[in-house]
Order: C-alpha cells, then sequence, then structure tokens
C-alpha cells in the first residue's frame, strides 16, 4: 500500500514540476522499479519514502507564487499533518535531513526568502497555523513520549535514534 502512496505521490511531484503527464508517468515509473525491489528486500525501506513526494509536492505549492492564497492555509494543513504521521513511521533523522535539504535547496535557488515566508504565513491566517501546529503535536506526540521513555536518563540511545 505504502508503495502505491509512494507512486500517486512521485506521479503527482513529477507532473507540477514537469506539467507534462508522459514525463510524470515515466518518471515515476522509473523510480518505482528503483525502489521497489529495494523496499521489498530490505524491511523498512518503503517506511522512509512512502509520504515524501507527497510532502515535497506540498511545500513546492506552499512556496510557488502561482498557487492562490486562500489554497496556502490547506497546503499548510496538509504538511503538517503528513509531516506528523512521518513521525510515526521514519525514523526522525531522516525527515529533518530531508526536509532541511529541500527548503536549503529552495532558499539557494531564491525559490522563496524569509521576507515570502512571512507573506505566506500572513496568507494562511492565524487560525489555520494553530490548527497545523496542533496537528503536528498531536500526531508527534506518541513518538515523542515512547522516546522519553526509551531514553535513559543522562544518555543515548543511539540504536533507536539512528
Amino acid at each position: 500500500m505504502r508503495l502505491l502512496i509512494f507512486y500517486g505521490g512521485a506521479y503527482a511531484l513529477y507532473r507540477y514540476i514537469s506539467k507534462n503527464d508522459w514525463a510524470a508517468l515515466v518518471g515515476a515509473s522509473i523510480l518505482l522499479f528503483v525502489m521497489a525491489p529495494n523496499s521489498f528486500w530490505q524491511h523498512g525501506s518503503a517506511l522512509i519514502v512512502s509520504y515524501a513526494p507527497l510532502i515535497m509536492l506540498f511545500l513546492l505549492k506552499l512556496f510557488s507564487q502561482k498557487t492562490p492564497d486562500k489554497d496556502r492555509g490547506l497546503l499548510f494543513l496538509a504538511v503538517c499533518y503528513l509531516v506528523g504521521l512521518s513521525f510515526n513511521l521514519y525514523l526522525p533523522s531522516y525527515l529533518f535531513i530531508f526536509l532541511s535539504l529541500s527548503l536549503l535547496y529552495l532558499w539557494i535557488s531564491r525559490a522563496f526568502s524569509f521576507r515570502d515566508l512571512k507573506h505566506i504565513f500572513s496568507k494562511i491566517g492565524a487560525p489555520k497555523l494553530i490548527s497545523g501546529f496542533l496537528i503536528l503535536i498531536v500526531m508527534t506526540g506518541p513518538f515523542f513520549y515512547s522516546l522519553s521513555k526509551l531514553m535513559r536518563e543522562g544518555g543515548e540511545s543511539f540504536s533507536y535514534t539512528r
């Protein structure tokens, strides 16, 4: 099921980037054929990437100037939900690296600046910002609770945090 979510997300992301249905279909299919054997042979690697294309798609749409202002709130809520859901599937270090590098690329390529970020947050609106952060907190709660129970006091559990 996660491979289907990954494939649908990769197709939607490639279609948004290329604006060509056939290129998106070929690109997502090639990516699926590269990912599928690896995810069947190695337990858990499908979990690592299943929501990554959708998160990236929603982030790109959120920072795009072509996105209508009324849609930004829904995109922000979707990103918060998928990131929160991914916290229960990913090892969070993978998620942080993925999102940090993605946002760093967007900033370096001048796709957005910090002034744009202020404009985007003002267009999202306070109720949706608060709702998004509450969704994120509620959905990441089980992870942080279990992490606090597994971590030894004054020490680290490297097998869990890697």
